[in-house]
């Protein structure tokens, strides 16, 4: 492709990703109560949610960053041992962690969790620097898991574990050193996650507070609550997905300049955005919120037709994105940084969908 075709395909991008961006600072409006809620059935909401989306998207978390773990365990130390060797762990796990990454409420925001799970964008270069010096000066600490955890948290997530594997060694570079590094960042990952699907379980004090919210409750003070959770969060996410992660690769930054996208290093860009894509879907679809949508219109007759068919035309849109998604993810070639016309594809059926969804509500 000749560069002034590149370029024009590029401001194309910019252009339509912005029509959104005024549409986008009232997301946070769309989490207060209206009274059309009224007629869901916030209880059932929950426990679909809960049962179907929350529970097992942890679960697949624990389980990929307890592979990640036991993959790490075979970084024996050697000089010439081969860290490429725990990419697909770490893809395993990048992909998991995408599915849930939604879910900014509750035991994942607690402890810092999701941001040392996820330390990103890293505009300064903070974990690149603080990495870099760990592979010289070598700190006891960073070997071991429960002392890692109290270290910066740009040093003890999945990102963090991304550059150890890709990173070009420093000249004294100790194998035996990184590989503890990496084993302690993949322990922590798991003790995070077992954590989080501890709280969620039923005997948790999410899982519990979840489905008996009252006055006294810690977490969640009324049933209504949890339907605007859920709310906030797909709106919310599906904005942070669109008008960040995936348009930092085309130049939809404030200088205009190309910027790595999340998990580049590994070169899980594209595969991190399609399991993002499809956990937001997952909620909608399995998590229930379409469905509540259309029972409620159901059974309020004043509703009239306007909410069954935003939510029929986002439930398109978020088809339509995950299915292209998953396609360019499985291409190896593909790159957002290449090919910015893509952008187009993904972005503006998100806008879309993003509307609908609280039109629906």
């Amino acid at each position: 492709m000749s560069r002034p075709r590149k370029g024009l395909l590029i401001a194309a991008c910019i252009a339509l990703f912005a029509v959104g961006s005024v549409a986008s600072l009232h997301v946070a409006a769309a989490a207060e109560p209206t009274s059309r809620p009224s007629h869901f059935d916030h209880r059932e909401l929950a426990s679909r949610a809960l049962e179907r989306h929350i529970r097992p998207g942890f679960r697949n978390l624990k389980r990929a960053f307890a592979n990640l773990k036991a993959s790490s365990a075979a970084c024996t130390g050697e000089s010439k041992f081969d860290f490429a060797r725990l990419q697909p762990a770490l893809r395993d796990a990048v992909l998991a962690w995408g599915r849930v990454a939604h879910l900014t409420f509750g035991p994942l925001v607690a402890d810092n969790r999701y941001e040392r799970i996820y330390f990103w964008i890293d505009r300064k270069g903070i974990g690149r620097r603080q990495i870099q010096r760990a592979l010289t000066t070598r700190p006891e600490a960073y070997r071991d898991p429960e002392q890692l955890a109290k270290r910066s948290i740009a040093v003890q997530g999945l990102p963090a574990f991304e550059r150890l594997i890709t990173d070009a060694a420093p000249k004294d570079d100790d194998p035996a050193f990184r590989c503890a590094f990496l084993q302690a960042i993949a322990a922590n990952l798991t003790g995070i996650a077992e954590d989080i699907d501890r709280a969620w379980s039923a005997a948790g004090d999410w899982g519990s507070a979840w489905l008996s919210p009252g006055p006294g409750s810690q977490h969640v003070l009324s049933q209504r609550e949890t339907t605007f959770t859920l709310l906030r969060a797909i709106l919310v996410q599906i904005d942070r997905v669109r008008d960040v992660e995936l348009s930092r690769p085309i130049g939809m930054t404030a200088q205009r300049r190309v910027r790595s996208g999340p998990f580049a290093l590994s070169g899980n860009t594209m595969p991190f955005l399609a399991a993002r894509l499809s956990g937001l879907r997952d909620l909608l679809e399995t998590g229930g919120l379409a469905d509540e949508v259309e029972k409620a219109a159901a059974v309020a007759a004043n509703l009239g037709a306007q909410p069954t068919a935003a939510i029929a035309q986002a439930r398109f849109e978020l088809k339509f994105v995950d299915g292209l998604s998953a396609k360019l993810a499985a291409d190896p070639k593909f790159s957002l940084a290449e090919a910015p016309e893509r952008a187009i594809a993904l972005g503006f059926p998100l806008k879309t969908a993003r509307v609908r969804i609280e039109e629906a509500f």
